[in-house]
């Protein structure tokens, strides 16, 4: 992914007028990498090392996109190629260690590596509102990251485990695009629309879920076949040394 974010971890999505509905404001997005040195490499190299720069996206004029059966694809109604290197900021602005906080909070989980999570059930996917919410323009989405985990540590093999547990989260911002993408484009459009007034909003939730079901199986084959159709040729390496853990 060449020149996908300046060396100083900073990227600002040039060009993007992303109008929000409640207050009628435009907004850009920036990807901010808040870790040390080595770290901030690290991630750098996950980013730019990214060999498929396509994800493909729902339509927001689509009234149909999630009436879909139980054996069909998750995401065949998803036909929009998506450009990951144009829009990365849109679904993910900041890649973080956890706070004190959030790391006793998140290690409750079980092999708690790191974590993407946003505010998309609350700003875009309300269920239950009689009225449109704020949407994207409102969206923050981040991946924090377990300092116990990796802050003191900057071997090549922990590197390589930090590059897997990077990437599987990022299939995770990857999978938000396919939505929010859309909803950036139109999102009046979008929520009356392809959410139906938020009548869908349910389905949406079950969507990420199903789909997440799927991807944090750790360790497993579903989870190095997701990460390989992003990084084909680094995958099985990274996913080798976290399986060292």
């Amino acid at each position: 992914m060449k020149n996908a974010i300046p060396a100083a971890g900073h990227f600002r999505l040039k060009g993007e007028r992303l109008a929000g509905v409640a207050f009628r404001k435009t907004r850009e997005f920036d990807l901010q990498v808040s870790l040390p040195p080595y770290h901030n490499n690290v991630v750098l190299d996950v980013l730019n090392s990214l060999e498929t720069d396509e994800v493909m996206g729902f339509d927001e004029n689509d009234t149909t996109a999630l009436k879909s059966t139980p054996d069909s694809d998750l995401y065949a109604k998803a036909t929009t190629g998506l450009s990951i290197r144009r829009w990365l900021p849109a679904g993910c602005q900041v890649i973080r260690w956890a706070t004190s906080e959030e790391f006793v909070e998140l290690s409750r989980k079980r092999g708690f590596r790191a974590v993407y999570t946003s505010n998309a059930a609350q700003v875009m996917f309300p269920i239950g509102v009689s009225h449109i919410p704020i949407g994207p323009s409102a969206f923050v989405g981040q991946i924090i990251v377990n300092s116990d985990e990796y802050q003191f540590k900057d071997d090549e093999n922990t590197g390589k485990q930090l590059r897997f547990v990077l990437a599987h989260e990022l299939t995770h911002v990857f999978d938000m695009l396919r939505l929010l993408v859309p909803a950036l484009r139109n999102w009046r459009r979008f929520w009356h629309k392809f959410l139906q007034d938020g009548q869908r909003c349910g389905a949406v939730i079950q969507l990420h879920s199903e789909q997440s079901v799927f991807v944090d199986d750790y360790g497993s084959e579903n989870e190095l076949k997701t990460i390989r159709e992003y990084w084909p040729s680094r995958a099985d390496g990274w996913f080798n040394a976290f399986r060292k853990t």
